[in-house]
């Protein structure tokens, strides 16, 4: 059987690019970095990335820059991989261990931003933002993203290189439309040269699931009257031409035939929908616990789209 070994290294700036003699898997586990003045650093598995050039998959790129910032100690560098970071398509494992060269940096320019676009999608939305250069790892880091100064980012990943980053918004971080300062700061390019902070006004929609706050009996008992937290989209709710139902009343244990109409004409906002029996309730059915629980087809959602989370049941006011 082959033992699994690297074959060459080699460094360009701060990446670092090893070449085994077998196909290996992608890291889930990092290791740390030794300088040649005794500073440890760790290697995060996000740092390294097999090499979508090779398709042997035998090349791994390790990304150095978020942990040797600045102009480095010039001299060997030692990479310490402990066993299970590096292992074969079979699951074998061994520690690897190697020195590589780092220079000090001829690259002094800092980074700038190239493009930015926020998309509005239901319950998150993203941003968009392009570098005019390779960034670090720094410029996948939610924390260096912000909006009104909240981390409302949830996740950052590069999208085809290392110059254009895609963010996804955290469902619910916005709970109405407003104008609101994204900015940018602590993201490095692949020297460590710093982007000068990036700030901007953009309008971000509301993100926000809307919510079913209360169900209230009609007073001549013929219907209920559902109150929602937000206008809502009237047709993924009252669209008396649809053949489904999105909300399904029990009275006590047994459902009730019921429709739903249209909005309420006396409430401008959108927020008041009534749900009619076909029949009105009996004084039996009327001393039973009444609830309205979704049924399978729910989909309703709010103006901006932001779909109604499914709940298991609110119960009815009389």
């Amino acid at each position: 059987m082959k033992q699994l070994q690297f074959s060459s290294v080699k460094a360009t700036g701060k990446i670092v690019t090893v070449v085994f003699n077998e196909p290996i898997e992608q890291p889930t586990a990092g290791g740390t970095l030794v300088s040649p003045d005794g500073v440890q650093y760790n290697v995060e598995a996000n740092q390294m990335t097999l090499d979508s050039t090779d398709t042997t998959d035998k090349t791994l790129t390790i990304d150095l820059s978020s942990d040797v910032t600045g102009t480095p100690v010039a001299g060997n560098y030692k990479v310490n991989l402990p066993v299970d970071v590096i292992a074969d398509s079979e699951g074998n494992s061994k520690a690897i261990s190697f020195n590589v060269p780092l220079s000090a940096n001829t690259d002094t320019d800092k980074p700038e931003l190239d493009d930015y676009s926020y998309t509005a999608n239901a319950n998150s939305g993203t941003v968009t933002v392009s570098y005019d250069k390779d960034m670090s790892a720094s410029a996948i880091n939610v924390a260096n993203y912000t909006v009104d100064g909240v981390k409302v980012f949830e996740t950052a990943y590069f999208d085809g290189n290392k110059q254009n980053v895609v963010l996804t918004l955290k469902d619910g971080a916005f709970e109405f439309d407003g104008n609101r300062e994204f900015k940018i700061s602590n993201v490095a390019d692949l020297s460590g040269n710093t982007l000068t902070t990036f700030t901007l006004i953009d309008l971000f929609e509301d993100n926000t699931s809307p919510k079913l706050v209360s169900a209230k009996l009609n007073s001549d008992q013929s219907g209920i009257t559902l109150s929602f937290t937000e206008a809502m989209d009237a047709l993924t709710i009252a669209d008396v031409s649809d053949t489904k139902n999105d909300f399904a009343v029990f009275v006590g244990d047994q459902r009730e035939t019921a429709t739903i109409e249209s909005v309420d004409s006396t409430d401008l906002t959108n927020k008041t929908f009534t749900i009619t029996f076909a029949d009105a309730l009996t004084a039996s059915e009327f001393g039973k616990t009444i609830t309205i629980r979704p049924t399978t087809d729910f989909d309703v959602a709010d103006a901006n789209g932001n779909e109604h989370k499914t709940f298991t049941s609110v119960t009815v006011t009389k």
